[in-house]
């Protein structure tokens, strides 16, 4: 008679022996995508506030800039320009004045201009105003002043010496050069030059540039002449120490790691006979030492305001970076979300067919009597 045994088959239709569920390691690993989405999510919302905050910042900054600066009212050529702020950047912004009372275009019909810089200072005139037909310019305070009826017409910025007298002295604080004519307008000296620099310094030379002055004199022949203080008889200047056309020499024997003193002086044709000093502008520097390599450098001797940068100006170029992390963070999250989930799936689905593979076949065992099978652990029944 046959030996066999009826396997006990549970209530589920499983039989007793190892737990084939898959829910524990489905719900660690959902667990797991959700810290890993709540971690992602709560730093992409700390960045947004972050920039935020960052642009409202910026945009406060913005309407309120710090050191801003302006080019302050200013009387020349007996034109008045009035203070205008600076621009922004590197910008410039080209102002156009107006004539002092009494006063009226030039005869070559340009309306003065002045360039506001950045910096504050006024550059590049072009362009004069001169006193109409009985008015004479007063050079302390650049006005038009009313002089006597006369019967002979002078040049500019002179006047007769009598009503009937046809000589035309120059106006004070006006002159006429050795060779200028009688009948020749009265002109001035020139300002001082600007913006003097050192563009190059190493132990034996030095490169001094600067530029034009901001007032001419009413003439076109300035030239420039430059000093030292403590050069010797073996420093030369290159093209030429005076009688400069130019706004740039080259000063070559200098010294290593000392300090000179130098001087640009601005004339024209009638600064011999114009009362008082030329006027100029002077820059300190030192040569480097011998045991230094050659460098640039630029050596102002002018002041300029301090450009104070502020967090929301650095900050201006992080927006568009932060926005990027932010998208990233974003994508990562979604593509982690998506490898979790294919992998819950995956196991789940692995789980689940192998579950249904040993339920169905279990089923079956339970129906009939079967040989006993030592490699098999499930409880039977004799």
């Amino acid at each position: 008679m046959a030996a066999g045994i009826i396997i006990r088959v549970s209530k589920s239709g499983y039989p007793h022996g190892p737990d084939l569920n898959m829910g524990g390691h489905q719900s660690a690993l959902m667990i797991l995508a959700l810290t890993v989405v709540i971690i992602l999510m709560t730093s992409s919302a700390i960045i947004a506030v972050e920039v935020t905050l960052s642009q409202k910042h910026y945009a406060v900054v913005a309407r309120h800039p710090a050191d801003k600066a302006e080019c302050r009212e200013i009387v020349v050529g007996l034109a008045l320009f009035p203070t205008t702020p600076t621009g922004n950047g590197n910008s410039t912004i080209r102002v156009r004045g107006k004539c002092v009372k009494n006063a009226e275009i030039g005869e070559n019909g340009q309306i003065p201009q002045l360039t506001c810089k950045r910096d504050g200072t006024w550059r590049s005139l072009s362009g004069l105003c001169r006193c109409k037909k009985g008015y004479a310019a007063n050079p302390t305070d650049w006005t038009c002043k009313a002089v006597a009826q006369r019967t002979h017409l002078c040049p500019d910025h002179s006047s007769p010496a009598s009503v009937d007298s046809a000589a035309c002295p120059c106006d004070a604080g006006f002159y006429r050069a050795p060779a200028d004519r009688y009948g020749c307008a009265c002109t001035q000296p020139p300002s001082a030059p600007r913006h003097l620099e050192a563009e190059a310094v190493d132990q034996s030379t030095v490169v001094l540039a600067w530029g034009a002055p901001l007032w001419g004199g009413g003439r076109a022949d300035t030239i420039y002449s430059v000093s030292c203080e403590r050069c010797g008889a073996s420093v030369t200047f290159s093209p030429a120490q005076t009688g400069l056309r130019g706004t740039r020499v080259h000063v070559s024997g200098l010294s290593p790691a000392t300090s000179y003193r130098f001087r640009v002086y601005s004339r024209n044709g009638v600064s011999p006979v114009a009362a008082g000093e030329d006027e100029h502008q002077t820059i300190d520097l030192t040569t480097q030492s011998s045991d230094l390599l050659p460098r640039r450098a630029s050596v102002r001797s002018t002041s300029h305001l301090k450009r104070r940068s502020s967090n929301a100006e650095n900050g201006r170029y992080s927006f568009s970076s932060t926005a990027t992390l932010v998208v990233t963070c974003i994508v990562t999250a979604f593509v982690l979300v998506g490898v979790i989930v294919f992998m819950v799936f995956k196991h789940g689905t692995a789980g689940a067919l192998r579950s249904d593979a040993e339920r169905g076949c279990t089923a079956k065992i339970g129906l009939l009597k079967v040989p006993m099978l030592p490699r098999k652990s499930f409880p039977v029944e004799r």
